[in-house]
């Protein structure tokens, strides 16, 4: 616990946890719609998106921000994070660059050079979840 209390200063001690089970859950979730995660959740408070996926059908990447809020708690607007995708530009190209070679890598990689890449924002609060493009 004390580990866990330190990443934020104690301001919320089960906030790491608490992401990373909102990371986990917003990952599998997107398995079920039939998206194709290419970047795993990893390291809760480490920058950059949360998991990064690959839509057939719309041929686009989606780069996720994963939130957890309790009962009553805010997310952030999804305007929010547009100015997220520069930055996360060279995390998503790594996560394509990272797939095995074949037709799935190269359906990525045509999407990242036409850039069809979203931000989106999957909110999770307890059992209410929603994934805002």
């Amino acid at each position: 616990m004390d580990k866990i209390a330190a990443v934020n200063h104690g301001r919320s001690p089960y906030s790491e946890i608490n992401g990373a089970i909102a990371e986990q859950h917003g990952a599998e979730l997107a398995r079920g719609r039939g998206e194709v995660v290419i970047q795993e959740p990893g390291k809760t408070s480490a920058p950059g998106p949360d998991y990064v996926t690959y839509e057939p059908k719309e041929r686009t990447i989606l780069a996720y921000d994963a939130k957890y809020r309790r009962e009553g708690g805010s997310f952030p607007s999804e305007p929010s994070l547009h100015h997220k995708l520069e930055k996360w530009m060279p995390d998503i190209r790594a996560a394509v660059a990272a797939m095995p070679e074949g037709p799935l890598k190269d359906a990525a990689s045509a999407a990242l050079k036409a850039r069809r890449v979203q931000i989106c924002l999957f909110k999770y609060m307890g059992q209410g979840t929603k994934r805002a493009p």
